[in-house]
């Protein structure tokens, strides 16, 4: 006995049911179980659960038009849209396989069956870009699309392009806080300056006092060999004032941990003057270094940024940074912004 067809909407079944129903044929089933295949056969083509408002779901199958990569703290993510038209964040480890990203895809978005990514061509490069393998590491295809612009993401043989930041977008907002930390040391590097200025100025006065210090031994002990007494009285006192300036000169190296000379003696007086000074001053030399560090290493991260978005082939992108560009650079704007020579400092 069928039911009519307002009884099986009401069950939330789909009309297509009791036709299929009267369409099995009576005669002896071929099926393995005879007892349940052909009603299984006829609700895998007939039976459809409909919603509350009794229209079927619709599962959206087009593939996302673009995709974009923004780095976090260094840290790459790929932002995706999704089949359902959400926006999905996906973190791209550089040092783990892109098979890993594109599993997460694939999990996240049920509809995409295959997927693959490309590298994009050249400007001007003729033919599509090269597969990437799945077992290749993300730090490799990120370095490559920083190079080319950006790279291709194959979702059911459609290609997405994935853009990247810019040079300019990335260091901009590490421009910025080096441009406020600078103004920052700005005061700070101007006094410094001006009480470095005038420890090296205290040193070189201390160096004329030791200079006429010796000048005027050298007479006494003339005055007293020639003319006051002889050699032979002065002799020992000139071998006994020899040895104490040995002494000293150990006694330097106990104090210092530093060989005694005269280029170790002036760093040794312009530092203690420097350290009265900025005592004096009530400067803050622990926060000036703190800024200063800071600085040094955000000059150095854009340094690096640079380097990455000039590589010019895959060699040079592969290769361990040396650091010695970066090292100078900032070195040398250290030693500018101290206004002292580095040995001072």
């Amino acid at each position: 006995m069928l039911l009519r067809p307002s009884v099986w909407t009401h069950l939330g079944v789909s009309h297509s049911l009791p036709r299929a129903l009267a369409s099995v044929p009576a005669g002896p089933p071929r099926y393995r179980d005879h007892r349940t295949a052909p009603i299984t056969r006829v609700l895998a083509a007939c039976y459809t659960t409909l919603p509350a408002n009794g229209r079927s779901p619709k599962q959206s199958s087009s593939t996302p038009q673009h995709a974009q990569l923004r780095y976090e703290n260094d840290m790459p993510f790929l932002t995706l849209q999704l089949s359902t038209g959400n926006q999905t964040a996906f973190r791209m480890a550089p040092t783990k396989p892109v098979s890993v990203l594109l599993e997460q895809i694939k999990e996240e978005d049920h509809s995409v069956e295959d997927i693959a990514v490309y590298d994009l061509p050249a400007a001007g490069a003729k033919g599509d870009g090269f597969r990437w393998a799945r077992s290749t590491a993300s730090k490799y295809i990120l370095q490559m699309a920083l190079k080319r612009g950006g790279f291709l993401l194959s979702l059911n043989g459609q290609r997405v392009r994935v853009t990247i930041p810019t040079f300019e977008e990335r260091v901009a907002p590490l421009r910025k806080e080096l441009e406020n930390v600078e103004k920052e040391i700005a005061p700070l590097a101007a006094t410094k300056r001006a009480l470095d200025e005038k420890a090296h100025k205290s040193s070189v006065r201390m160096a004329w006092i030791g200079l006429a210090a010796l000048c005027s031994q050298f007479g006494v002990m003339a005055r007293l060999t020639w003319w006051e007494y002889s050699w032979d009285v002065m002799e020992p006192i000139s071998y006994f004032l020899g040895a104490g300036t040995g002494i000293l000169g150990y006694m330097f190296y106990v104090l210092t941990s530093k060989e005694y000379s005269y280029e170790t003696l002036a760093q040794v007086t312009v530092t203690k003057h420097q350290a009265r000074g900025y005592k004096r001053a009530k400067f803050d030399f622990p926060a000036y270094l703190e800024l200063t560090a800071r600085a040094d290493a955000l000059a150095a991260r854009i340094e690096a940024l640079r380097a990455e978005y000039e590589a010019t082939d895959v060699a040079e992108l592969t290769a361990k940074p040396t650091g010695s560009v970066a090292s100078d650079d900032v070195r040398q704007r250290t030693t500018k912004n101290a206004g002292v020579s580095p040995a001072l400092t």
